[in-house]
Order: structure tokens, then sequence, then C-alpha cells
């Protein structure tokens, strides 16, 4: 096991030294300088961290399951244009081990180009997912805990999770942890494991990963999982 002070320096250095991937090459569909852009991405992510949270809470979870694999496609479609028409990356480096391993989080790779950045550029071999989709291909490990959108995981499998990606990382693996767009269910995993290890308050662990991935959902802090981790 990692001592705290290990993994200490390793977060700050992490921190300082984000890691910006090779991306493939942009089509921009639309002026950068569009007027009202980032208003309009905004009121869209903030209708989607509290206002299908609140939605989420008052409805049953099979209705949930049918709105989240309803709007799969066309919420992936949407976050994939906001990511062409801005200049974050699509995958973001949290942590860099003693171990030799890294912790990665971003988006589903759903295309065969992002798989490849992610193996061959960023050194991938294990992919965490909490989809019930496979997108990990036949050349990477992958394990998937599968959560519902716009829900807050349970504590268990966020659990699990987190126990997951510690053996893949004191073994010196590079881990990916994805949902759907690298926001709302994989940022609670990441936020999670911040606090096992480095003592933060869900406060501090949202607060660094923001930093580190701007793109993750603002409330994550507030999940009655986080709170109870």
């Amino acid at each position: 096991m990692l001592t705290s002070p290990q993994w200490q320096r390793t977060l700050t250095a992490a921190g300082r030294h984000r890691v910006s991937p090779s991306r493939t090459p942009k089509r921009w569909f639309f002026s950068k300088s569009r007027p009202n852009r980032a208003t309009t991405s905004a009121w869209v992510d903030g209708f989607f961290s509290n206002g299908m949270e609140s939605i989420a809470n008052s409805s049953p979870l099979w209705v949930m399951k049918i709105v989240s694999e309803v709007l799969f496609w066309p919420t992936f479609a949407w976050n994939y244009l906001l990511y062409i028409r801005s200049n974050d990356d699509w995958y973001s480096t949290i942590a860099e081990l003693p171990t030799g391993g890294k912790l990665l989080l971003g988006p589903a790779p759903v295309f065969a180009s992002m798989r490849e950045t992610l193996v061959e550029q960023a050194g991938v071999s294990v992919f965490v997912s909490t989809l019930d989709r496979d997108f990990a291909g036949p050349s990477v490990e992958s394990r998937s805990f599968p959560m519902t959108d716009f829900v807050s995981p349970d504590l268990p499998t966020v659990e699990a999770a987190v126990d997951y990606i510690d053996e893949q990382l004191e073994a010196g693996k590079s881990v990916y942890v994805h949902c759907k767009a690298g926001k709302g269910r994989s940022g609670t995993i990441v936020i999670c494991w911040l606090m096992k290890h480095f003592r933060m308050t869900p406060e501090d662990a949202q607060a660094y990963l923001a930093k580190a991935r701007p793109q993750i959902l603002k409330v994550l802090y507030k999940r009655e999982v986080v709170r109870e981790y």
C-alpha cells in the first residue's frame, strides 16, 4: 500500500503538471466566437447538474434507467460538440503515482481513435466504467461498475470501484475511469478516491478535481454517497 506522503507528493505534482494529450485535430463546425456559447453551455450543464438530479431524487429508479438509456446518445453528442468547440482536453490526468501508474478521468471512449490515444499515448491499460456498455476493446483490461445516469451512485458500488482502482494503480497500471461524459458518475468515484487517500473533505476534493478537469459537475460534493464515504 502506498504511504500517505507518497500519495500526497504524487497528487501535488499531478496538480501542477497536468498532462495534455495529443488530440485528434478538431473540425470546427461553428465559430468559436459565436455569442452566448459559454452561457448556453453553463445553462445546460446546470440543468443536468441540478435539474435532472432533482427529478431523479423524486423518480423511481426504473424510470431513470429508461431516461438514461434514451438520453445516452443525444447527451453524448452534446458533450462531444462542447469539446470540439472548446480548448479543453477530452481526458484529464488526475494523479501520477510512484508505482508508475496514472489515474485518468474522461468520457466513454466510443471511437476507436479515442481508445488508441488512451492506450498508445497515455499508456492506459485498464478501463473502469460506470456503463453497462463495453467500449474497452480487446487490447485493455476492463471492469464495469454500472450506475444509472443522473442518479447518485450507491455506496457499495463506489467502494468496490475505488478498491479496484487501488489494486490496479498499486500494480503499476494506468487506469482510465469513465462514464458517458466524464463529468458525473466517474467524477464521483474519483472524488471518493481523493477523499480516501488524502483525507480531503468533499469540498476540497471537488475543488481539486475541478482544477484538473473543469468539465465535472459542480455538485458532486453534495451527493449523498460522497457525504457518506
